[in-house]
């Protein structure tokens, strides 16, 4: 009985995608170190970014949906409104027009013992860290 040396391969690669799969699930979505999350919406993102960032957040336990995304001809991302929502309850939403004027807008989850702004959505200019 010959067998095919490709099928071979193809057993192996998927060997190894479900043990890389399986491993990547089990860790946990993120480090005691992690305490702090800041997202700061730039012209430059483009709607990968914006659902790679989705899926990041997702897996630190913060829930982000895009209800209206705008970008130029240029491709610029220029506005958007957004709804954060933190595993602990906390929640808001912020939107703008005018992306590629706002010096820094998105949002901030704090989640340090005696954080003075543990969630900030919208502009991030009056963020004060933590003395």
């Amino acid at each position: 009985m010959r067998t095919n040396p490709h099928i071979l391969t193809v057993i192996a690669f998927l060997l190894f995608t479900m043990t890389t799969l399986q491993s990547a699930a089990q860790q946990p979505p993120r480090s005691p170190g992690d305490d702090v999350v800041e997202v700061v919406f730039t012209s430059q993102m483009r709607m990968d970014d914006l659902n790679k960032l989705k899926y990041d957040m997702a897996r630190t336990g913060i829930s982000l949906q895009f209800d209206n995304v705008k970008f130029n001809e240029a491709g610029d991302l220029v506005g958007l409104n957004f709804r954060v929502r933190d595993n602990n309850g906390q929640k808001g939403s912020a939107g703008t027009d005018d992306l590629l004027n706002a010096e820094k807008f998105g949002f901030r989850v704090d989640r340090s013992k005696g954080a003075k702004t543990p969630f900030m959505v919208g502009s991030l200019e009056q963020v004060t860290p933590k003395e």
